[in-house]
């Protein structure tokens, strides 16, 4: 027959057993396992702070960070980068585009004259 553990417990064989939840830890949505609290993210059974780097800060999912606008993720870090001229920034503001009646040619906008 099938059955379901009561929340705040987890199947474990043919019985329910007691969620082991970690300091900086909640149970989650599901109620059968758990989650870390906003700034923390898994680390096997534990919860370990979101190491946030300069001009970042932590995203929306709380476990993860993104660069600010005008920088662009590189591996552990945010690194500013150059706008050529008769560019602006892309809306995500993580890269650039070229103004109208330009096109990108390597790292600068040249005039489209197609």
């Amino acid at each position: 027959s099938y059955w379901n553990c009561e929340r705040g417990f987890r199947q474990s064989g043919d019985s329910c057993v007691p969620l082991e939840i970690p300091e900086r830890g909640y149970i989650g949505r599901s109620g059968n396992d758990w989650e870390c609290n906003r700034g923390y993210r898994k680390r096997g059974e534990s919860c370990v702070a979101v190491e946030v780097p300069s001009n970042a800060y932590l995203d929306v999912s709380g476990r993860d960070w993104a660069c600010k606008r005008g920088f662009k993720r590189e591996g552990p870090s945010c690194l500013a980068f150059r706008v050529p001229t008769r560019a602006h920034l892309s809306y995500s503001g993580d890269g650039w585009r070229c103004d109208r009646g330009y096109r990108r040619q390597g790292e600068s906008c040249i005039e489209d004259k197609r």
